[in-house]
This record gives structure tokens, C-alpha cells and sequence, in this order.
């Protein structure tokens, strides 16, 4: 296709001027696309970090207040932190060369979830055994990754529930030390909700349903919770599946309890919520509570898609949201995997696991939504980013934002023996600089955008104007100057910049072809 771009100046209202950026200028924003990997992070914004001999794969990851990033998972049979400075680079401080191991138990070891308390300990909890018969494992250190002797004397808790199957997959910390597990237990026929809470010694507390344990069945099968996170007034909000008799699959589920493990019923009348969102099994694996305490669930679905659930605070669905609160977006997501959420400062959501970007190999990849549920196509392609990190499956399994509002995802990556810890560092936004100033009003209008493949580029002002248009690497596809009344043609696939230079202020825009 050759979309026609047509110039028009003699209009009866002001419209915009127009000029371009100079050429040795844009790198400068084309390397900070939103969306792109941060070159100044590990190796061109990627970190790998083999451990043992086995697999290494992370599942769960914390940024901590002085810019370290903490990751959790296993290796081979054990639990597994490994810290990283801000730049990528190993913490020395930490472990041996910012890696902790610990053997849980007699069996396999698997991280699943990390949670830092206000005094810098660290908690991992997960879950030991071997198959089928695991057992919840919670384990503390301090903050120089040693195991920490006032837990259970020797920072470690084994806790057995049900007659097999007992798993840890999240971890929260509550204002007052207490140490919440979100998971599932086996009751003999399949799998129900469990919640767990132990003192900050390591006990079980038992002012959470006298003993500590809270198990809930929901559906006709398996039901398991995958998140969990605490709002403000202390209850605690849960997030993962059931399987439903009347849809017969797996639906998105979200519970709410109070602080005694009571079901909430001022949330959707009993405490919990189910939704069907794409027509085959939903998978519900990461939550979030808004600022103005909604709720935000999002997953994968067996068909392909992304999901993104929505609640108000009672559990009734946010209509601002989506379609009636659910969006799903084709994205290549076909077996389970830990899809995350996380959610920028301005209200953007980020959804974070894999995608099969072609027949054999999977990639991170990422999707960014707009407060509203609608795609953010300024990030990425389209709003949407794949990444290679080895040549052979990567996988990404938690996401999470730094306070200067950069991207970080990790998981693992497959080196043709088994997986390795994987690290990747992107840009949310555009950078503000004195050439580019992006706080100010418009500077011209190009309509429609996003545009099926003819748009219109307004303005007034100086007929010498001179227009540049970039693509997403930073070159120069076309510039015109002297602009005045004209019109021309250009190739333009995808996502491009348009960019003016009036002589006082440089100004860009972005332009979407569909």
C-alpha cells in the first residue's frame, strides 16, 4: 500500500506549524522509544545468569527502595535469590556474588514468591516435595541473604495440609509482620483455595480461622489462587481460577476475605467472583488493586489471548473498563504460564509473560493498556513488544516498574541444555529533553491517527516549513521543505514520527498506520 500524505494550509481556523527535527538528533529519541530495550541495563539491556546444572527460572521479582533488583525462583532442587545492582551487574554484597541458595526439605525446592518486610528481610515461599506429594515452604533471610535464625530457628517452615499437593504461590506481608500465603491444597478429590498466615516468628497465627489455614472450594474441580494482595482497611483480595460446571472451563476468579479469613459479603454477596472471558479455559495469575481501589486481574487464556478483568471495590464489574470491565487481545499465550500485571504511576497497565512469534520459539513479550482498557499504541508496535533473548524459548514471568518508570520483566531462558535466569530493562516513555518538548500543545495536527493508510497533515505559519518523517530505527524515510501547498507520497508501515523544527521549538508526533 502507498498512502497518499496530503499537505493543507488555506483553512478558515489556525492550525499548527511545521517543521523538522535535524537527523543527528533523533537516535537520541528512537533508542528510548517506549517499549525498547534500555542499552544501559546488562548487555543491551539484557542480563542471563546461569546458576547450576539444572534448570533456573525465576518466578517472582521485587525492586527494592535503593534500586536493586531482587529475584526468586530455583535452581534445580533449591530455592533461589539471586540480587542484581540497578545496572544489571551481580550484588556482591549478597550471598555469593548475589546468589543464595537453600535446600528445603528432602525434595525439590521451587521458589514462587518473594516479599521484602519493612525491616529488609526477605521472604520466599513455594513449596518442597516430590511429585505428586509437595508440601508449603516459606523461607526468611536477612538482608545479606542469610538464612534467618529468628524464623522458625532456622529460617525455614514446612507446613502440611492436606494428604498431598499443599502449594505456596504468593506471599504479601501485612503492616503489623504477619506473613500471608495464597495457594491451593489437595482435598482428596482436587484442588480448593488456601490462605495461610503465620506470625512473624514463623508459627501459624491463630487468630486466622483458629489455626492458621483457610481452605475454600469453589467450583467442580480445581480451584486455585495464583495471587494475592492486601487493600488499605486490612482485608485481603485473591486472584487466580475455578473450574466452572455451568461454562465447563476455567474462569478468572477473585475473592475477597476479611482479616480473620472470613469470606467478604459485601464483595459480589459472597466473598467471591468468577468470569468467563474468551470462550476456552481462562487462567486468572496476577492482581493488582488500584489507588481508588479497584480491582485489576489479569491472565492468559487457552486460545491465545491476554485477558484483563476490572471490579469495583464491591465486585461489581467497572463499565469504564473494556467491554463491561473484561478485555482479551490476541497474543500467543497458549499454556500455562505466570502472566503478570503491573501498573505505571500514570495509570497504564502492563501485562507481561511470552508470545510464539513464530512456528518454533516463544519470546518475552508485553502488551501495554491505557487506564480505559484500550490498547497504548505509542508503546512498542502497536502497542505490543517481543523480545529475543536466546535462541531458543524465553519466557517471561513477572513484571515489575521501577520508580523512575522503566519496564523490568524476568523469567528464564532456554541455552539448548535447560533454562537460565533472564533479565530484560525497557523505556516507558519518551524522554523530555530541551529539543524535544513534549508537555507543550500541539504543535500540528496529522488526522486520522491511527490511519488506514491516507492521512492529512495540518497547519499554518511559515510556507518555508520543512517536514521530516522517521521510522522506529531512526531513519530518515522523507523530508520536504518548503512545504507551502503540496502533496506527496510514502511508504509507511507501522509506527513512524513525524517531526518539526520552527526555528524556536522542536515538536514530534507520532503517526500509526494500520
Amino acid at each position: 500500500m502507498i498512502p497518499l500524505l496530503r499537505s493543507i494550509v488555506k483553512l478558515p481556523i489556525l492550525f499548527l506549524a511545521m517543521l523538522p527535527l535535524f537527523l543527528f538528533l533523533f537516535p537520541v529519541l528512537s533508542s528510548a522509544q517506549p517499549g525498547t530495550l534500555d542499552l544501559n541495563f546488562g548487555s543491551a539491556g539484557i542480563v542471563i545468569t546461569p546458576i547450576g546444572s539444572g534448570n533456573d527460572v525465576i518466578n517472582s521479582m521485587l525492586i527494592q527502595s535503593d534500586g536493586k533488583i531482587l529475584t526468586a525462583g530455583y535452581s534445580n532442587v533449591y530455592f533461589t535469590l539471586v540480587r542484581y545492582q540497578a545496572n544489571g551487574s551481580p550484588d556482591s554484597t549478597f550471598g555469593n556474588n548475589g546468589i543464595v541458595t537453600t535446600l528445603i526439605g528432602t525434595g525439590n525446592g521451587v521458589g514462587n514468591s518473594v516479599a521484602m518486610q519493612s525491616d529488609g528481610k526477605i521472604v520466599l515461599a513455594g513449596l518442597t516435595g516430590i511429585f505428586p506429594d509437595f508440601s508449603i515452604a516459606v523461607a526468611r533471610y536477612d538482608t545479606n541473604g542469610l538464612p534467618d535464625s529468628t524464623f522458625d530457628s532456622d529460617g525455614k517452615v514446612i507446613t502440611n495440609i492436606g494428604s498431598t499437593d499443599d502449594r505456596a504461590r504468593d506471599v504479601a506481608i501485612q503492616p503489623d509482620g504477619k506473613i500471608l500465603i495464597g495457594g491451593n491444597s489437595f482435598n482428596g478429590t482436587n484442588n480448593d483455595l488456601l490462605l495461610m498466615r503465620y506470625l512473624a516468628d514463623g508459627s501459624p497465627d491463630s487468630t486466622f480461622d483458629s489455626d492458621g489455614i483457610v481452605t475454600t472450594p469453589v467450583g467442580t474441580a480445581n480451584d486455585i489462587i495464583r495471587t494475592i494482595a492486601l487493600q488499605s482497611d486490612g482485608k485481603i483480595v485473591v486472584g487466580g481460577f475455578s473450574f466452572q460446571s455451568g461454562s465447563l472451563d476455567y474462569e478468572f476468579l477473585i475473592g475477597r476475605y476479611d482479616s480473620t479469613g472470613m469470606p467478604d459479603s459485601a464483595f459480589d454477596s459472597d466473598g467471591l467472583l468468577t468470569m468467563d472471558m474468551v470462550t476456552a479455559n481462562d487462567y486468572g495469575e496476577s492482581l493488582l488493586i488500584q489507588g481508588d481501589g479497584k480491582i485489576v486481574l489479569g491472565g492468559y487464556n487457552y486460545d491465545g489471548f491476554i485477558s484483563l478483568l476490572r471490579c469495583n471495590s464491591d465486585g461489581s464489574m467497572d463499565s469504564t473498563f473494556g467491554a463491561s470491565g473484561k478485555v482479551s487481545t490476541a497474543f500467543g499465550a497458549s499454556y500455562q504460564n505466570d502472566y503478570s500485571v503491573a501498573i505505571q504511576a500514570d495509570g497504564k497497565f502492563i501485562i507481561a509473560g511470552y508470545r510464539n512469534t513464530d512456528s518454533t520459539n516463544s519470546r518475552f513479550g508485553m502488551a501495554r493498556y491505557n487506564n480505559d482498557g484500550s490498547l497504548d499504541t505509542v508503546f512498542g508496535v502497536a502497542g505490543f513488544v517481543s523480545t529475543q533473548i536466546g535462541f531458543a524459548d524465553d519466557i517471561a514471568t513477572t513484571a515489575a516498574i521501577q520508580s523512575d518508570g522503566k519496564i523490568v520483566l524476568a523469567g528464564k531462558t532456554y541455552n539448548g541444555s535447560n533454562y537460565d535466569f533472564a533479565i530484560a530493562r525497557y523505556h516507558a516513555d519518551f524522554p523530555v529533553t530541551a529539543e524535544f518538548d513534549f508537555t507543550g500543545p500541539p504543535q500540528f495536527l496529522l488526522y486520522p491517527n491511527p490511519s488506514e493508510g491516507t492521512f492529512d497533515l495540518l497547519w499554518t505559519g511559515d510556507d518555508n516549513a520543512t517536514l521530516s518523517i522517521f521510522d522506529l530505527h531512526g531513519h530518515e524515510m522523507m523530508r520536504r521543505s518548503n512545504l507551502g501547498s503540496c502533496e506527496f507520497q510514502i511508504q509507511i508501515p507501522g509506527i513512524y514520527f513525524v517531526v518539526v523544527n520552527d526555528g524556536v521549538t522542536v515538536r514530534t508526533r507520532q503517526l500509526q498506520i494500520r
